[in-house]
């Protein structure tokens, strides 16, 4: 029996998966987020990783939800909308939890999240993560609030690691992954 694919190669798969089946080159998918032509190549490559801020603008642009594309739902919960080809509209900045909730538009999940004072302080949630937070839509069960406290702890350990690897590779860009 194999193994389950890490969640790396499920978010290499379905990015390339999504990007073909909406007819894009690595690089014109690269240019249409404002990155150089190489970056979509070398996450599919498994080369370089996204920064954690970079996801849900790729899953925004590809039309599909964080949670899928980073493989927190099953395959079949594909691509669900009709893909950005460009922004239309700036998004939503909060930089505080009184500033989400004062947002109409923020989701069920954050704004109970927001309402949490002693979670909220307890955390010390910064302006920062609360911009990511904002900017990502969840899905089905992992809507309320835990969905995104989970969010926010896989935020907070992918910049831990960047950290770690920076200090333990110095001279090497923070975002590659050494494969062994």
């Amino acid at each position: 029996m194999s193994a389950a694919p890490s969640p790396l190669d499920l978010f290499r798969r379905r990015l390339r998966s999504t990007r073909q089946q909406l007819g894009l080159s690595c690089a014109e998918l690269s240019r249409r987020l404002g990155y150089s032509d190489g970056v979509i190549s070398a996450w599919e490559a498994g080369r370089r990783w996204p920064r954690f801020d970079q996801v849900p603008r790729v899953a925004e642009h590809l039309g599909v939800t964080l949670a899928w594309l980073i493989g927190a739902t099953p395959d079949d919960c594909g691509p669900t909308r009709k893909p950005l080809v460009s922004r239309r509209h700036e998004p939503r900045r909060p930089e505080s939890a009184a500033d989400v909730l004062a947002d109409y538009m923020a989701s069920p999940g954050l704004r109970e999240l927001a309402q949490d004072h002693a979670v909220v302080a307890a955390l010390d949630i910064q302006p920062d993560e609360w911009r990511v937070l904002a900017s990502i839509e969840l899905d089905g069960p992992v809507l309320a609030k835990d969905g995104y406290l989970a969010v926010l702890v896989a935020i907070r350990s992918n910049l831990r690691l960047q950290r770690m690897q920076a200090e333990l590779l110095p001279g090497r860009p923070r975002h590659n992954v050494t494969k062994t």
